[in-house]
């Protein structure tokens, strides 16, 4: 079946990203055609120029995403050093033409591909293929990007980050046994390891939600990002959440989400462990008030 085929990274599927699918499901559905979301893996930039990409959703996030849009098919383009090798004249007829079928593309104004960025919209059109041009989506005067969400989150700016993305920023590892002070303070922490790269917010204190994503339920948390300066023992950033009103849950080896809404505070060091437990029991209320329990 001939497609409408819209191309991206899509990393995130953030606002700008939404618009371009909402445009290629319209089309396809006047014309009787596939919708059909065209992404790349790894991340083009990691494998053109080494860059290391931490990613705002895992790929298997970001298909579910793109569907729960409404998009018929997503399909995932293996992106290496023979893709990016690629003339834009190939990438359209291997790809585009022969793989998808597609006859109209949708596509961010400024859209570049192919080897050296050569290929253009006008790239498409010369290969028989209709082109919608979206514009940028823009916020607070500037283009929405996942370059900017990535920049937002870094600073801890969940709040605006979560804007762009219209959704919370979400954080997915396996829970693997810590230091297991939290449970010695009496706040046993989820220790959340990601299984490949991805952006993990500045430094401090959360409101958010945890969820089992093997048996989908979801538990209120109070989140830790950082290296818990109080012992000064952990050398990389750790996301650990605590589970609000749960006793004996146990997540060891569970597969789970952290979805962040607020920041609470900067991650601090306390003298000592009464502060800290304080602290801890202050930050549990903020996250409360943050999650309307």
């Amino acid at each position: 079946m001939n497609a409408v085929v819209t191309i991206g990274v899509f990393d995130g599927v953030h606002n700008g990203h939404q618009a371009l699918v909402r445009e290629t499901i319209k089309i396809a559905k006047e014309n009787n055609l596939q919708s059909i979301a065209l992404t790349f893996s790894p991340h083009p930039m990691s494998v053109i120029r080494g860059m290391k990409i931490d990613a705002l959703s895992k790929l298997e996030r970001r298909i579910e995403l793109l569907k729960n849009l409404g998009i018929d098919s997503v399909h995932v383009c293996e992106f290496d050093s023979v893709r990016a090798s690629q003339t834009p004249e190939d990438f359209v007829n291997d790809l585009l033409l022969k793989d998808l079928k597609a006859v109209h593309v949708v596509v961010g104004k400024g859209f570049r591909f192919g080897k050296g960025a050569a290929g253009n919209a006008t790239t498409l059109r010369e290969a028989g293929i209709e082109v919608t041009e979206v514009d940028q989506i823009s916020e607070s005067g500037e283009r929405v990007s996942s370059t900017r969400i990535r920049e937002l989150i870094s600073s801890g700016e969940i709040e605006s980050a979560n804007k762009l993305l219209s959704r919370k920023f979400r954080y997915e590892g396996i829970v693997q046994v810590g230091k297991q002070r939290g449970r010695e303070l009496g706040f046993p922490t989820a220790n959340v390891i990601a299984q490949v790269p991805q952006a993990i917010p500045a430094s401090g204190v959360y409101s958010g939600w945890l969820t089992n994503l093997e048996t989908h339920q979801t538990y209120p948390a109070a989140i830790s990002v950082g290296t818990n300066p109080t012992f000064n023992d952990v050398l990389e950033p750790v996301v650990e959440a605590f589970a609000i009103d749960q006793t004996g849950l146990d997540l060891y080896g569970a597969t789970v989400a952290v979805d962040f809404v607020s920041k609470i505070r900067p991650m601090l060091a306390f003298g000592s462990l009464d502060e800290l437990i304080a602290a801890m029991h202050e930050d549990v209320s903020h996250a409360r008030i943050a999650l309307n329990l």
